[in-house]
């Protein structure tokens, strides 16, 4: 059996402070998507989108950002890109997989690595779907409602 390793740059700093995104607590929200995307545009489009669905919604701009909030707000689904400033995607999804949630979070990948390398590095090292990018906002709500099943 063939096992690949896989080495990850995580960077050597996490940034300090998050803004306060008020997130009622785990127990008394609806679910709680956050996207963790550089592209300003697709997180404008998906905040004005998720605002209308039964969802609480979070965004982050860059990898150590998103982490600490994903770390901080348990969210039940993380909407991840993998070309990420300060800290890369992948790293991002391997350190959530290793952190100590009550409950993982499912993680959808979307990005525009679509080689066949990226995707099975994704899907080895926790990912629960894997989008690549253009993709239909539609297809993106069918998965995240069959992974909140």
């Amino acid at each position: 059996m063939k096992t690949n390793q896989l080495t990850l740059d995580i960077g050597d700093r996490e940034p300090a402070g998050l803004p306060d995104y008020g997130i009622k607590p785990v127990s008394i929200r609806d679910p709680l998507i956050l996207m963790i995307e550089d592209n300003e545009i697709l997180l404008e489009l998906f905040n004005y989108k998720f605002k209308s669905l039964p969802y609480d919604f979070a965004t982050s701009s860059n990898g150590w950002e998103g982490l600490k909030v994903a770390k901080t707000l348990s969210p039940d689904i993380i909407l991840l890109d993998l070309v990420l400033p300060g800290l890369p995607g992948l790293s991002v999804l391997k350190s959530i997989r290793e952190a100590p949630f009550e409950v993982q979070p499912k993680i959808i990948i979307l990005s525009s690595k679509n080689r066949e390398k990226d995707i099975e590095d994704g899907f080895e090292l926790g990912a629960d779907d894997y989008m690549t990018k253009p993709f239909m906002m539609k297809e993106v709500l069918i998965r995240v409602r069959r992974l909140l099943k």
